[in-house]
């Protein structure tokens, strides 16, 4: 069979709440800031000791008011039954607003799924995804009739959301995070290695591990490679677990370090594993621009029986807007699918 294993750091794919977006026509805006004054009024009405019947009246016309942009939750007793108030005030039932999220489609997002289907993978690691309701939404939002049959998101450890996840044309088996993995007293892993096993046709398994590597841009950086090699030690760690002469795994993912950094060594060094990009020229090798540097650090290091199966291998970039030519559709900035290009490589196995 050929298969298609891909991996893409998607680049802040966050989910945002409608009633915040910042990028409304004057039209949508107006009607934003109404609703959300009204979620502000609803919330003070919903917090008195005892409802009035006109402050049940109030209730049901500010729900009104925020419809498509806030639902009030019940998560403990009843405030409504049908279009009728039931609650005799705040201590009859407990929730929340829970504000109505943004659909996916926008020209970022859309250039997003134009490199995920021109890809044409079977399997992708994706990389900077808020979460699995996020992930789902884009799946069958933007890829549509290309969606995937299967997706998983792991919550892992990075406080601002930014998670490692899957999609699968193949049946997902065992998951197994290391989000608790530690280094002493500290957590190894930024994000997460994610394990993933993928259940192909005739039923082998490919094991996928997703990661996200401690990044250069932020701290000092004699500590952020020392992170990224602890990384990278725990990564090796686990391989161990695998026959990589015989069994299929790929290590995927934005690792945020060149092939040749010191953070990486204990890594790439893995007998019977394999940096399918170093089949291509060496110039044509690079996943990431950053001013006159071109370079390498988003990932499929793959074990010896994909290496030998490999048929092709791509890197596809024309979601850059800093690469050229990209998509007519990447104008700015803002409108690239990512600052990162994608990897596809295709077996035969």
């Amino acid at each position: 069979m050929t298969i298609r294993v891909a991996t893409f750091n998607c680049e802040n794919f966050f989910g945002r709440s409608k009633i915040l977006n910042l990028n409304d026509t004057p039209q949508q805006l107006a009607q934003a800031t109404a609703a959300l004054k009204a979620a502000e009024e609803l919330k003070k009405v919903l917090n008195k000791p005892t409802y009035s019947a006109a402050d049940k009246a109030k209730i049901l016309d500010l729900i009104k008011m925020g419809k498509g942009f806030f639902t009030v939750e019940e998560d403990r007793g009843k405030l409504l039954q049908g279009n009728k108030v039931v609650a005799k005030g705040a201590s009859n039932f407990f929730g929340h607003i829970r504000f109505t999220p943004k659909d996916v489609p926008e020209v970022a997002t859309d250039n997003t799924g134009k490199v995920i289907n021109v890809l044409d993978a079977d399997i992708l690691c994706v990389v900077e995804v808020e979460d699995r309701e996020v992930l789902g939404r884009f799946n069958a939002q933007v890829l549509k009739t290309k969606r995937f049959e299967h997706y998983m998101l792991i919550d892992g450890n990075d406080e601002r959301g930014i998670d490692v996840g899957i999609l699968s044309n193949f049946p997902l088996g065992t998951i197994r995070t290391h989000v608790d993995d530690k280094d002493g007293n500290s957590k190894i892993f930024s994000r997460d290695c994610a394990e993933y096993e993928v259940i192909l046709n005739g039923g082998r398994s490919l094991t996928m591990l997703c990661n996200h590597f401690k990044s250069k841009g932020f701290g000092v950086p004699a500590t952020n490679d020392a992170r990224r090699r602890k990384q990278a030690e725990r990564v090796a760690q686990i391989l161990q677990r695998f026959n990589l002469a015989q069994d299929l795994v790929v290590v995927a993912g934005d690792l945020n370090d060149t092939p040749d950094s010191n953070p990486l060594q204990p890594l790439i060094s893995v007998q019977d594993l394999h940096n399918i990009v170093d089949t291509l020229p060496a110039n044509d090798r690079f996943t990431d621009i950053f001013g006159n540097e071109r370079t390498q650090i988003d990932y499929l290091l793959v074990s010896t029986p994909l290496k030998n199966a490999l048929q092709s291998v791509t890197i596809e970039r024309r979601g850059m807007f800093k690469f050229v030519p990209h998509f007519s559709s990447v104008t700015e900035p803002s409108e690239e699918a990512s600052d990162h290009a994608a990897v596809v490589a295709q077996f035969a196995i």
